[in-house]
């Protein structure tokens, strides 16, 4: 039992329980100091791990299974005595209402992107539902503001619905070691949600070029495949005979996605210049670089900053597709450069951007927030 006995509900009903941000930073950082229940997707009813009451979900496949999700996760919070809920998904503000207004909680919003902005990008909607699912976004937001005890923002480039009630704690990664016996046998590796906009198709095609120079390369490609894409990608790489080159290994714990990047000799941010991408804090480079990890990324916004100040890897523009295996070419073939800048890159974060700092600032925020009532 923790010396504070403040229970705190933990609700996702779109992420993975053991998502990175949500149960190895927060729900961890949290537990040294409250007792913490998480209900999220899970394999399994309930588990304690890490101090952690762990309470499964229903997984989902399609969005409309989220339905179901989202009554049972208001059912179990009707019944708990937890003093804060803290959720993440913008699907679960209505519960957030009735948590605050019904059930008198406490509540925070975890805001882990633009939303609004995402809701522009969704290619299934036409013109006209893009602009009604933003106008309804915009409205709700600025009701949720006066409703809300908190916000958190995982980045700082989007306004809050409530300036003044808001923390930013970014999404820096956990300090790890660099273990120089482990074998590097893995070429080039991706992390993170396997979409277009994140440079999948230019993955595929630089790779299909780079086989022809080396055609023992190993790749993996670890995160989230959408449904819609999913029959698309191995039919591309199928079509371009790269089914033993490259391993879509979907979604895996964070523990496992660590080992493979350990393993690994390059890490690839090829991310298409959109407005999030050019505003936001590149998680996945900080992944790479937490554990040595030399990184191939585009020349926009922060990715070209950290890269560039860091020089722990090499900045490239992804449309130019033969600059890009160039490039990649070049780093392959010289492991006392990949170790170089692997090396750079474990020191800047260490230094500059690691969880402590934003675990300090979730702690205070719960105890002033606690505090309050």
């Amino acid at each position: 039992m923790n010396s504070d006995s403040h229970r705190i509900f933990i609700g996702t009903s779109v992420h993975h329980w053991n998502d990175n941000r949500i149960f190895y930073k927060e729900a961890v950082s949290l537990s040294k100091k409250y007792n913490v229940e998480l209900h999220a997707p899970a394999e399994f009813e309930k588990k304690h791990l890490k101090g952690i009451d762990i309470y499964g979900l229903p997984l989902w496949e399609k969005e409309k299974d989220r339905r179901t999700i989202r009554l049972e996760l208001w059912r179990r919070l009707s019944c708990s005595d937890a003093a804060i809920f803290h959720f993440h998904d913008p699907e679960l503000i209505w519960i957030g209402i009735k948590a605050k207004l019904i059930l008198k909680k406490i509540v925070i919003y975890d805001i882990h992107e633009d939303v609004s902005a995402t809701i522009l990008r969704k290619k299934r909607l036409n013109l006209f539902g893009k602009y009604f699912f933003y106008i309804s976004y915009k409205i709700v937001e600025s009701i949720i503001g006066y409703i809300f005890n908190h916000f958190i923002l995982a980045v700082n480039f989007f306004k809050s619905p409530n300036k003044i009630n808001t923390t930013i704690i970014f999404n820096y990664p956990i300090k790890t070691d660099i273990n120089k016996k482990i074998m590097k046998n893995i070429d080039l590796l991706y992390l993170g949600d396997v979409t277009e906009d994140r440079g999948i198709y230019i993955i595929i095609e630089i790779v299909s070029r780079l086989i022809k120079t080396y055609p023992n390369l190993n790749v993996e490609i670890i995160g989230q495949i959408p449904r819609l894409i999913k029959n698309d990608l191995e039919y591309e790489l199928e079509n371009k005979k790269l089914t033993n080159v490259i391993s879509l290994r979907g979604y895996i714990d964070y523990n496992d996605a660590l080992d493979y990047l350990k393993r690994s000799k390059i890490g690839l941010c090829l991310l298409l210049p959109t407005q999030n991408h050019i505003n936001s804090y590149p998680t996945k480079l900080f992944d790479y670089m937490t554990v040595g990890v030399p990184v191939v990324g585009t020349n926009i916004g922060y990715l070209d900053k950290i890269i560039n100040e860091a020089q722990c890897g090499y900045l490239v523009d992804p449309s130019d597709i033969d600059g890009t295996v160039s490039v990649l070419d070049k780093l392959l073939s010289h492991n006392s450069d990949r170790e170089k800048m692997g090396e750079n890159g474990w020191h800047y974060i260490n230094n500059r951007y690691n969880w402590e700092s934003e675990e300090e600032k979730l702690l205070n925020l719960y105890s002033k927030l606690l505090l309050q009532g």
